[in-house]
């Protein structure tokens, strides 16, 4: 039995000549020659397990390697210009640099005291990062109810002036309807 001589690119793994279906291959039927005596047969490669598949492929067809694909070399770049993100990574620069130096002087060796640094620095910065965003959360609802109730006041004064333009608008009709019967009156008694 021969498998393909392929050479495995940084993407792909060493192809199983078991498993012809990880290689991305199809698999070649064994077909028994004239001029060779013996011939030998393989079972059909089994099919990827259900387990297997879902390990690397989400529900909707989505795997990792689609999701780390998206992540752009700029993106990186870009971080500090995110909400909260900057508050975060100077908190996490300052706690773990005080963490770490405080370990080192207190007799740790130094990568000890280094990892004690990356830990804090992560710690503090998710904690700061968090926080910051649970503020804005905070202040988005406190921005929406102020909303809400400029547009409740907005929509009741609106109401008001509806109201009192209708209540001009039956107090002259009225007035005009008091001088025509006025008018009607005066003419019914005049000959000339």
């Amino acid at each position: 039995m021969s498998s393909p001589s392929t050479n495995p690119s940084r993407d792909q793994a060493a192809p199983d000549p078991g498993r012809s279906w990880l290689s991305g291959a199809s698999p070649t039927p064994i077909t028994s020659s004239s001029t060779s005596p013996t011939t030998t047969s393989s079972p059909p490669p089994a099919p990827p397990s259900p387990t297997a598949q879902s390990q690397t492929t989400h529900k909707n067809g989505v795997s990792l390697t689609d999701v780390l694909h998206t992540i752009k070399p700029t993106d990186f770049l870009s971080v500090h210009e995110k909400p909260c993100s900057r508050e975060g990574l100077l908190t996490g620069i300052g706690g773990g640099a005080a963490v770490g130096m405080l370990r080192w002087v207190l007799g740790a060796p130094v990568p000890r005291a280094a990892n004690w640094g990356v830990g804090s620095f992560a710690v503090a910065a998710l904690a700061q990062y968090e926080y910051c965003q649970y503020r804005r959360r905070l202040e988005r609802e406190k921005m929406q109810r102020v909303t809400e109730v400029y547009d409740m006041n907005r929509k009741k004064a609106e109401q008001k002036a509806r109201e009192a333009a209708e209540e001009a608008k039956r107090a002259s009709q009225a007035k005009a309807e008091e001088e025509e019967r006025k008018r009607a009156r005066r003419r019914w008694y005049k000959f000339w």
